[in-house]
């Protein structure tokens, strides 16, 4: 059914699973599918040239080459390719100022850019050539489709961050070895589950300072009624 109503040139990455890694399956319509300012008409006059991921690592070799993560950092954390300049940024949003701050760094060199699926891509190379590079390219479908086409020695190291609850899939595209945190949606490992400052659906290492003690009230009561919920087998969305 959506197959049918998404148009063909769409790039669509598949992954196969045992269970549903969504907890539930909606539908939003929204102005910007990834907010970063650009209209869609503009996007698609103007953006990177497709690279497939079978050619990634050989273009990537070229020592005038800037390898741009597209993502935001606490999915840089996770992962990345080889020698990439990894943007300091919390959302999306904030790309076209980091662009605007390191524009001299970058302005005469062969970009090439990446991120998850290719979506952001699409509009980050589109800034990038706004701004007056058009030797810019990107990864075509993302880190994803280079991850189903290369075996386990790729130029990508750690594991990619994913937005459902498999939270991150390692290089065969398996559920990752990270869980998340409740309170801020960070990638946690088993050693920031062993921390004092982790306390399920209030906080983390990486969160622990950065949210008001109202927020983590707000966030210990939420845990409290999903806590409840499983014990009386009742499903809650929120779960942990």
């Amino acid at each position: 059914m959506i197959n049918k109503n998404i148009s063909n040139d769409i790039i669509k990455n598949t992954n196969f699973v045992q269970k549903s890694p969504f907890l539930k399956f909606k539908v939003k319509i929204k102005k910007e599918i990834v907010k970063i300012g650009i209209p869609y008409h503009g996007v698609k006059k103007k953006r990177g040239i497709y690279v497939n991921a079978s050619k990634w690592d050989k273009f990537c070799t070229d020592e005038n080459v800037v390898i741009l993560d597209t993502r935001n950092q606490y999915e840089s954390d996770i992962g990345s390719f080889n020698n990439s300049i990894l943007p300091d940024i919390k959302s999306f949003s904030e790309f076209p100022s980091w662009v605007n701050k390191n524009w001299n760094k970058i302005k005469d060199k062969k970009i090439f850019t990446y991120c998850t699926g290719g979506i952001r891509c699409e509009k980050a190379t589109s800034l990038l050539i706004s701004k007056g590079n058009s030797n810019v390219y990107q990864l075509k479908g993302g880190i994803l489709k280079y991850l189903s086409s290369k075996d386990n020695g790729s130029n990508f190291n750690g594991e990619c961050f994913v937005f459902d609850e498999r939270v991150t899939v390692d290089k065969n595209l398996k559920k990752g070895k990270y869980g998340i945190c409740f309170a801020c949606g960070s990638a946690i490992s088993k050693v920031d589950f062993l921390s004092n400052d982790y306390k399920k659906g209030v906080s983390c290492s990486k969160c622990i300072n950065k949210t008001s003690e109202k927020q983590k009230k707000r966030f210990s009561e939420r845990q409290k009624q999903i806590n409840f919920a499983k014990q009386k087998g009742i499903k809650h969305l929120g779960k942990t």
